[in-house]
């Protein structure tokens, strides 16, 4: 038996991975900062290129998966620094009460 797959990774492949990927690093720094799962939050990001057009293209799902409920660009660098796929990103995350 064979099986023929294509795994050409597509744009769209390559940003929804890198999409899960912001959603990680949210979720492990909203644990390293000590907030619940279930906490709402406030997310100042800051990014460009391609991350940046990721965010904006997936802003749903991260929202949904992080239980954002204020999502905001920033021009300045903010706390949290991640290399993603050699893009870089940072966010601030705010608990709201």
């Amino acid at each position: 038996i064979a099986i023929a797959m294509d795994i050409t990774l597509t744009e769209a492949l390559i940003q929804e991975g890198q999409a899960r990927e912001i959603v990680n690093r949210i979720q492990k720094t909203r644990k390293d900062i000590g907030l619940d799962v279930s906490d709402r939050i406030k997310i100042t990001y800051a990014t460009e290129g391609q991350l940046d057009t990721v965010c904006q293209q997936h802003q749903n799902y991260i929202l949904k998966e992080t239980l954002c409920i204020d999502w905001s660009k920033s021009s300045n660098q903010q706390a949290h620094q991640f290399d993603i796929d050699g893009l870089n990103i940072s966010f601030m995350i705010e608990k709201v009460s």
